[in-house]
């Protein structure tokens, strides 16, 4: 209810994310639960399974994989916090950067990177998560430099 009409018309046009609307209308505190859960623990063990079951492939089949972390603007930028609190309807959240599972798993995975300083908010869609294509040139090009190494 009380999201404004506006929104609402967007939505329903599928101009804006609306998986991101339903996500904020089951869990508004989604982008806090990622810095602050309880939950961790649970978040890990799925996160590393995940992880160990792609690095155990590689190896299996001697592939040399990398793994790009590709930050939401919600952790990079408080442009993106308003446009997530406003339209989308998740709670507002302090925190900036990294999670506690990203920088663990940065931390146990030498095959995982992620872009500091790479992105800037104009490389993000405009009311959605997605990159522009400056964006994903500039993620291509982190990626093959980290990767060529």
């Amino acid at each position: 209810n009380s999201t404004p009409n506006k929104y609402k018309k967007l939505f329903s046009a599928d101009i804006l994310n609306i998986n991101f609307y339903k996500l904020a209308l089951r869990n508004p505190n989604y982008f806090k639960d990622i810095f602050d859960s309880d939950k961790y623990e649970q978040q890990r063990e799925i996160a590393f399974k995940h992880l160990d079951f792609i690095n155990e492939i590689c190896i299996k089949n001697n592939l040399d994989c990398n793994i790009v972390i590709i930050p939401n603007d919600e952790f990079l930028f408080s442009e993106a916090k308003n446009k997530y609190s406003e339209i989308f309807r998740f709670n507002y959240h302090k925190k900036f950067g990294k999670s506690k599972i990203v920088r663990e798993i940065l931390e146990t995975y030498d095959s995982v990177f992620y872009p500091e300083d790479v992105l800037e908010y104009k490389d993000y869609i405009v009311n959605d998560m997605h990159l522009t294509g400056s964006g994903n040139q500039k993620i291509a090009k982190f990626s093959y430099q980290k990767i060529k190494k």
